[in-house]
């Protein structure tokens, strides 16, 4: 008996989607969003920053009006000269100690964000998160007068507009900040999606 053409499809559809694959019943779903922040520094480790500073500069100040009570001199304009940088220098420790950086991976909206934060003022810069093409960390020697030597580690998010414009995202102070830099940067480019270089 021969089976009727509208019977022969159902069981043709039928079969298609029996086949095995999962792919038919569940969507795909997009990583979960993940935030990667700083931690503002503890009450002490800032008292001990700024102690560690802060005796130095007492005692400085000490053996300029010393040394100008010695040689007769108004010691007044040394201690400013002193206090001055100083004083900016304390005030740029205790400001920087107290921010915090966070990046934003919102796979959800499609959205990557870098955030800094402190007494001074807030900052974002945000990009598509599907345009992140890789995380590059760089690493450079620089060499003083001195003969003395630093290392400058830079980690930064590439990444390419929807029209070809070529875009670069700095993740550095957030990575730095970490004591295993390296680590947190490839956990970075994993939670992004991209390949991390370096």
């Amino acid at each position: 008996m021969e089976e009727e053409w509208w019977n022969s499809e159902e069981t043709d559809r039928a079969a298609a989607d029996d086949s095995g694959s999962d792919m038919n019943d569940e969507s795909l779903r997009p990583p979960p969003d993940k935030d990667f922040e700083t931690d503002v520094l503890p009450v002490m480790s800032v008292f001990f920053r700024l102690l560690v500073f802060g005796l130095p500069a007492i005692g400085m100040a000490w053996v300029l009006n010393e040394t100008s009570s010695a040689f007769n001199v108004n010691p007044i304009p040394a201690m400013v000269c002193c206090w001055i940088p100083i004083a900016l220098f304390l005030l740029v420790g205790l400001f920087s100690s107290l921010s915090t950086r966070r990046l934003r991976v919102q796979h959800s909206i499609d959205r990557l964000v870098i955030e800094h934060s402190s007494r001074a003022g807030s900052s974002s810069e945000e990009r598509p998160l599907s345009e992140a093409a890789y995380l590059e960390y760089t690493e450079s020697w620089h060499e003083y007068a001195d003969g003395g030597t630093r290392k400058d580690r830079r980690y930064i998010v590439h990444g390419y507009s929807s029209e070809g414009v070529k875009w670069k995202l700095g993740v550095t102070g957030l990575a730095s900040s970490f004591g295993n830099h390296r680590r947190k940067a490839e956990e970075i480019a994993d939670a992004i999606g991209i390949e991390f270089r370096g």
